[in-house]
């Protein structure tokens, strides 16, 4: 069967959300999207949600929670027809990964980055390419603190400042020459910490 869509406007308690769906949010990125899509309504419009012939969330589920919360109920919605379940397994995992990689000379030379941390850019991570935050501690207030490196892991990135990096590179010398190998030096530096 060839695959077909289908695009219309759903009542919200007629969508089943995705048990088998990965992807999380935390509040403070929950808040985030609630205000992004207050702050423009025409992106709901723009980007579906999209579902299965039987109703099921296959993307958008975080926009769906957020609608919800905001009151909302109905969506647009993008009905796909003709996927097979490894191809709707598939869907939800490419759908979620991101792929490509920011142009940071165009981001901070050509985009306004008061604009782009209220559009859900992380202002500490746009913090390591630009000047932006540079009187912003952790806190929102007070000493300055420049992001110059990052720790990155899974899909995670962690600003880090040179002292930072040093401190932790210093960390794994230490343990690598101790043990002779670098394997296990996470678990032992989450021992120190849970010591502390």
């Amino acid at each position: 069967m060839a695959v077909e869509t289908k695009t219309y406007i759903a009542k919200i308690k007629d969508l089943i959300p995705n048990d088998k769906n990965p992807r999380q949010i935390s509040r403070k990125a929950f808040d985030a999207l609630k205000k992004s899509l207050k702050d423009f309504p025409e992106m709901e419009s723009i980007r579906e949600v999209i579902i299965d012939e039987n109703n099921l969330v296959l993307a958008g589920h975080q926009r769906l929670k957020a609608l919800e919360s905001l009151g909302e109920t109905t969506v647009p919605v993008k009905q796909v027809f003709g996927l097979t379940e490894k191809q709707k397994e598939e869907f939800i995992i490419k759908d979620n990964v991101q792929q490509g990689e920011w142009d940071m000379d165009v981001l901070t030379a050509e985009w306004d980055t008061d604009a782009l941390v209220d559009w859900g850019l992380d202002a500490n991570w746009l913090a390591k390419y630009t000047d932006f935050g540079d009187d912003i501690d952790d806190e929102g207030i007070g000493e300055t603190k420049k992001f110059e490196s990052v720790l990155r892991f899974s899909n995670k990135e962690i600003p880090m400042t040179i002292e930072e990096e040093m401190a932790l590179k210093d960390l794994l010398d230490r343990y690598v020459s101790e043990n002779q190998v670098a394997f296990g030096f996470v678990d032992w530096i989450c021992t120190k910490c849970s010591e502390k």
